[in-house]
């Protein structure tokens, strides 16, 4: 009876603890506690099933590039391939060229999203020409 109740302190939410009942608890209360406890559950599957993403929905990310890309020319695709930078990143990169191009591979610190971890993952990939 012991690891019943243990399991019960171990499995219930605060104000479901077993000790509120005041006493033990019949086996006929705890197969209608656990009953109760799995109905909840059901109602909150189909939320964790919505969440689930197939594989084949799943987009694969491309291939590293095999060598550095110019920040100022690069497509919104070879961006993308940067570790670090996604489609999001890649557009607001090409949004900030398009006002300023970059003379130094720190300005790219200037855009949001990259930030000094970001920036030190991408130098040994990137380069900037005039």
């Amino acid at each position: 009876m012991y690891w019943i109740s243990f399991f019960l302190v171990l499995s219930t939410t605060a104000c479901e603890q077993p000790w509120v009942k005041g006493g033990e608890w019949t086996r006929q209360e705890i197969d209608e506690w656990r009953a109760d406890k799995a109905d909840k559950a059901e109602h909150t599957k189909p939320a964790a099933v919505v969440a689930a993403v197939p594989k084949k929905a799943v987009e694969t990310k491309p291939p590293e590039p095999t060598g550095p890309i110019d920040l100022n020319t690069a497509t919104e695709a070879e961006l993308d391939t940067l570790p670090g930078v996604g489609p999001a990143t890649a557009k607001r990169i090409i949004a900030y060229r398009e006002k300023r191009p970059f003379k130094k591979v720190q300005d790219l610190r200037r855009v949001k999203g990259i930030g000094k971890k970001t920036l030190e993952k991408l130098k040994p990939h990137i380069t900037v020409t005039e």
